[in-house]
């Protein structure tokens, strides 16, 4: 009934609500489509959630960011679309980034990054500090451990070991730098590296819903070449020895590799709605 009143103030004919899914985004659909109100969603991950499967139901059009969701939806109103990635990506370009008091561009070993996303991982957070010591030895550690662990792994920091909370602005350019990037699997980071031509570790998180996080990095493993880690292996692996292998494999992707950027393809199939 929220959802309802909130659009009632709104024109039909100029109104568009546009989903991403999320649970909160169902109630927010049903009520625009019973008011006659255009609705457009867009899947970002490669595995369709339950609130985007109920929502394709009352949509005009959906859209999609991997072709392997073709399979989820009705053909005649999906299209894909791609995800939407910043135009920074496509380029080559590498502005100074210092983190902490430390510029990055200035490393000259190997540099390590290891994100467990924006709330941090404490299973990536664990194998690191399990490891700290010896990968100190030959890479330059950038560790996005999360706010809830930043006071335990600031203790730790050393010349080579640099744990931050969080770091919003210069995130491609940390990607664009380092040599080895080890992080969970959201479609947002799969599609960045994508974009980015990156070889990656990707260790999906297991409780993502419909494990759509490890179909996320099956993405980047078919195209790519990146690696997958699933949770259950780790207590077993060797790190080190996973590291090595890696480094030892060619780097390079396909340089041929085609990556839809969504954010035009969207922005334009939202404006002719309007023109």
């Amino acid at each position: 009934w929220d959802a309802f009143w909130i659009l009632a103030r709104f024109k039909r004919n100029r109104s568009l609500v546009f989903s991403t899914g999320g649970f909160v985004s169902v109630p927010v659909v049903l009520a625009a489509w019973f008011m006659g109100k255009k609705v457009f969603i867009h899947e970002q991950t490669s595995q369709v959630g339950l609130a985007n499967k109920i929502c394709s139901l009352f949509a005009q059009k959906i859209y999609i960011s991997f072709e392997d969701s073709l399979k989820f939806f009705p053909s005649e109103k999906t299209e894909v679309s791609g995800y939407p990635l910043r135009e920074q990506l496509f380029n080559s370009s590498v502005g100074e980034l210092v983190i902490s008091g430390v510029n990055i561009n200035d490393i000259s070993k190997p540099i390590l990054f290891i994100t467990g996303g924006g709330n941090g991982s404490g299973l990536l957070n664990d194998l690191v500090k399990k490891y700290l010591h010896e990968l100190s030895k030959k890479y330059f550690i950038v560790h996005q451990v999360g706010k809830n662990y930043i006071e335990e792994f600031s203790k730790v920091e050393n010349e080579n070991y640099l744990p931050l909370d969080f770091l919003n602005e210069g995130m491609i350019d940390l990607y664009k730098l380092s040599d080895t990037i080890i992080s969970r699997a959201g479609a947002g980071t799969v599609c960045e590296l994508l974009a980015l031509n990156k070889k990656s570790i990707f260790i999906p998180l297991k409780i993502a819903q419909r494990n759509e996080q490890y179909f996320n990095a099956l993405e980047a493993q078919k195209k790519l070449g990146s690696r997958i880690i699933e949770e259950d292996s780790l207590p077993s692996m060797d790190l080190l020895h996973y590291l090595q292998e890696f480094s030892n494999e060619d780097q390079s992707g396909d340089a041929q590799l085609a990556v839809k950027n969504g954010t035009e393809f969207l922005r334009d199939e939202i404006q002719k709605v309007f023109s």
